[in-house]
């Protein structure tokens, strides 16, 4: 191992007995030794002057940031936390607080309408430099509380609602239990949201549910979301009977993350609790609130299986009956039932969306073996779509379909009130005679599959 390499290895207080002891030893080396030290120090603290001028001109800075300036500021930010990293031991504490404290400034400075991810993850890899300072430099409890409390309780842009977590190892549980009174403490009307978040990490850094419920309750009534985490926290720890007391106290979540997390809580609480014919009745409920295909599957499993063929049933008279056409046939895809996607189609044809690419695609891909007539009607709301709407980039597309409609054609046996392919084509040519590169793009896709008109 070179000497370097073993030099890199040594502590701080190492590396200096050893250059104090060849100091001693060879006195004609300890001017040399010194020099080198002098043109260090003279060097870091030109370092330390150029991050100290940095840090003032982002901070005085008060024009707001479009997305050019947004990407030219990110690289200042990166370049200079690279810097603070480097300084000396004295400066790197304060210099990574202050690089901290720009973030308020930076944030309001933006339009809120844009993406600002890339900012907030230079902020928080900011963050876990400060832990990994406020360890290495054994900061005074003290400190470190005031540090963390100043962040956390003025952090109106949530940008560090994570960083009491964050900083769990360089507080321990001492400087939480100080910092939780400290947070109580300065709670007012303008920061109530910031206590609130910092008492709730205080209660997950010691995994603590009663302190988490405390954190809920403290600054008023918990919200739907509130009883949602204390009912996560209880059923993870297997007080599945408390859980299920603040989950019948909370109103089901608009969110969509949450109101899943909310049924997967929910359901296994009951089940945990023996009562499976309960959790099989809020399964029902919320599959024919919006015909939830993952509650279905989970339904179906949980039926016997003598029951199974009248769930599918009930489920498929629910789909035709349900307020929202797109939805219902989105539901029958994943049911794979031909007949009763065809039965859906022939009813509801007039009240479908023929910008759902997606699902009426499957849904006639589901239907081309067995009911040409009803995925031909499904490629034909597409292609109206394309036309009335005069998308030109989906031209090349609706073409495709028309083709599709023309090779399904002679396998119709009986078209009732709806045009054959050939007074289709024709209709549609004279009704959009501005979608010519429609017609051009079908004829020579016709001539390629080799199908005659």
């Amino acid at each position: 191992m070179l000497v370097k390499e073993k030099i890199a290895l040594l502590s701080a207080d190492n590396l200096a007995y050893i250059l104090s002891e060849v100091c001693r030893s060879h006195p004609e080396v300890s001017y040399q030794v010194e020099d080198l030290l002098n043109a260090l120090i003279t060097q870091q603290k030109d370092a330390g002057e150029a991050i100290k001028q940095s840090l003032n001109i982002i901070s005085q800075d008060k024009k707001d940031l479009d997305e050019q300036k947004v990407e030219l500021l990110m690289q200042q930010l990166r370049s200079l936390r690279k810097r603070i990293l480097t300084s000396s031991a004295e400066n790197m504490l304060e210099f990574i607080v202050q690089f901290l404290h720009l973030e308020s400034g930076i944030m309001d400075r933006l339009d809120p309408s844009m993406d600002n991810q890339d900012l907030y993850d230079i902020f928080n890899a900011a963050v876990v430099n400060l832990n990994e300072i406020l360890i290495k430099q054994k900061t005074p409890l003290n400190q470190k509380v005031d540090i963390v409390l100043a962040l956390s309780i003025n952090d109106t842009h949530a940008t560090f609602d994570e960083i009491i977590m964050h900083c769990k190892e360089a507080l321990t549980e001492d400087g939480l239990m100080i910092l939780k009174d400290r947070l109580e403490n300065a709670l007012n009307d303008r920061n109530v949201e910031e206590v609130k978040i910092g008492l709730k990490q205080i209660a997950d850094c010691l995994q603590d549910e009663d302190l988490f419920i405390h954190a809920c309750t403290f600054t008023g009534s918990p919200t739907t979301i509130d009883r949602m985490e204390i009912a996560l926290r209880l059923t993870e720890c297997k007080e599945d009977k408390e859980a299920l007391k603040w989950l019948v106290s909370a109103t089901m979540p608009d969110d969509l993350e949450w109101a899943d997390l909310y049924k997967k809580a929910m359901l296994q609480s009951l089940e945990n609790l023996g009562d499976y014919a309960k959790a099989q009745e809020y399964r029902l409920t919320w599959f024919e609130a919006d015909l939830d295909p993952v509650m279905y599957d989970q339904l179906f499993q949980k039926t016997r299986l003598h029951l199974r063929p009248l769930l599918h049933k009930d489920a498929i008279a629910k789909a035709t009956t349900f307020h929202d056409p797109m939805q219902a046939l989105s539901f029958l895809n994943h049911l794979r039932d031909p007949v009763a996607i065809a039965s859906f189609v022939y009813l509801k044809i007039n009240q479908l969306d023929g910008s759902y690419d997606s699902v009426l695609n499957t849904a006639a891909e589901l239907l081309r073996k067995n009911d040409q007539l009803a995925a031909t009607l499904l490629y034909r709301k597409m292609i109206e779509d394309v036309l009335s709407q005069t998308k030109v980039n989906l031209f090349h597309s609706a073409a495709k379909k028309l083709v599709l409609c023309a090779a399904l054609s002679p396998n119709v046996k009986d078209w009732h009130t709806y045009q054959q392919h050939a007074d289709y084509i024709k209709n549609i040519v004279a009704q959009y005679p501005e979608a010519a590169a429609v017609w051009t793009y079908y004829q020579k896709e016709s001539q390629q599959k080799n199908i005659k008109k």
